[in-house]
This record gives structure tokens, C-alpha cells and sequence, in this order.
């Protein structure tokens, strides 16, 4: 698969798992389950299915962030700045916790300045209007806790 193909591929994952995790949590569902109901919708709204490897790829960030539930919010609410999680906007919420569980995971092939970049694309695309800027501080601070961590440096 070249690479802005994968990219497109991943980035349709990643707005299916923020949409799953937004269902998920709204409902009181499983979140893995919410993936395929988030795709159903996802086709019938847009006329197209999200792809198999997309989907896959919304079910892998789920599957990660429902194990780390309580490391991704617990980092999320240590560098927003003064916010709650329950006074975030619910699906801003669920755009963060697919972002912090990528950092969190550290995988070779999703660098953290694409793991930003990626989820400040998504903040645009499903977002409010401060999305963008708010995903982009608090997981800068994320990426430098998780290093200073990593580096034995005080993070937590």
C-alpha cells in the first residue's frame, strides 16, 4: 500500500474510531462494537463504506484506548490545563483519547508528530471550532510528559 494511500486509509480510521468511541459513550455500548454501527452510518450518511483496512485500523485504536482507558484520560486531564474531562465537548473528548492512545503506544510506524498532525485532522473534520488548537496543546504536552517519561525524567 503506498503512502498516501495508507495515510488516507488511517486517518478514515482514526475519524471511525473517534465516532465509535463518541457512540460508545453516549449510548453506554461497547466501543468495539460502535466501529461497524459508526461504518454502517458512516455509508449510509456518505454513500461509501469505510474500507476493511480502515476499519480494522478504528478497531486496533479502540481496542487500545479500552486498555489504557484509564492511563489515556488520567494523561489527558494532567495537561489540558484546568479542564475536566466531563466539561470537554464530548466528541473533542473522543478525538483526544484516539490521539493520546497512538502517543501512548508508540508505534515505529506513526511517528508523534503525525500522531498530532493526524489528530488535529480529525479535530477539523469532527470537531468544534477550537478543536483544532485545543488537540494540538494538549497533546504537545502528552508527547513531552510520555519523552520526559521514557527519558526517566519526572512525568508523573
Amino acid at each position: 500500500m503506498s503512502a498516501p494511500i495508507e495515510q488516507r486509509v488511517r486517518r478514515q480510521g482514526r475519524i471511525l474510531a473517534a465516532q465509535a468511541l463518541y457512540q460508545a459513550e453516549i449510548t453506554g455500548g461497547d466501543a468495539t462494537e460502535a466501529v461497524a454501527v459508526a461504518s454502517r452510518i458512516g455509508a449510509e450518511e456518505e454513500g461509501h463504506a469505510p474500507s476493511e483496512p480502515a476499519e480494522e485500523w478504528a478497531r486496533w485504536l479502540v481496542e487500545q484506548f479500552t486498555g489504557r482507558r484509564l492511563q489515556v484520560d488520567h494523561l489527558i486531564e494532567e495537561t489540558s490545563a484546568n479542564w475536566r474531562l466531563d466539561r470537554m465537548a464530548r466528541m473533542d473528548l473522543q478525538i483526544l483519547r484516539i490521539g493520546v492512545t497512538e502517543l501512548a503506544v508508540g508505534r515505529a510506524d506513526v511517528p508523534t508528530p503525525v500522531a498530532i498532525d493526524e489528530a488535529i485532522e480529525v479535530a477539523r473534520v469532527l470537531g468544534s471550532e477550537q478543536a483544532p488548537a485545543f488537540v494540538n496543546g494538549v497533546l504537545d504536552a502528552v508527547s513531552r510528559r510520555l519523552a520526559a517519561v521514557a527519558d526517566g525524567g519526572a512525568g508523573e
